[in-house]
């Protein structure tokens, strides 16, 4: 995936993540830590399971394109390769 693509997604992403920040009063980032804890008590059988899996799911995925945009903005060799590298909407 390209930079641009790469940070397109990330933004959608975030953008579904805010849902689930808003509706249950936790960031992302937190809730996926208590998660791979195991300190969600519970879940199965609750009306949110789901939303939860959802969440859960797509901040996995936050985590992995941000890591694949860090990977390639630590390997460009300079600021320049990475916007000329940026293919320009028409």
């Amino acid at each position: 995936m390209s930079v641009r693509d790469l940070v397109l997604s990330m933004l959608k992403i975030e953008t579904r993540l805010q849902i689930f920040e808003r509706r249950y009063g936790l960031k992302s980032a937190n809730f996926y830590q208590l998660a791979e804890e195991g300190r969600l008590c519970d879940i199965d059988g609750r009306d949110d399971f789901f939303d939860f899996l959802e969440w859960r799911g797509l901040y996995k995925l936050w985590l992995d394109c941000r890591d694949e945009y860090e990977d390639a903005i630590t390997k460009a060799p300079d600021l320049l390769a990475v916007i000329h590298s940026v293919p320009v909407p028409v």
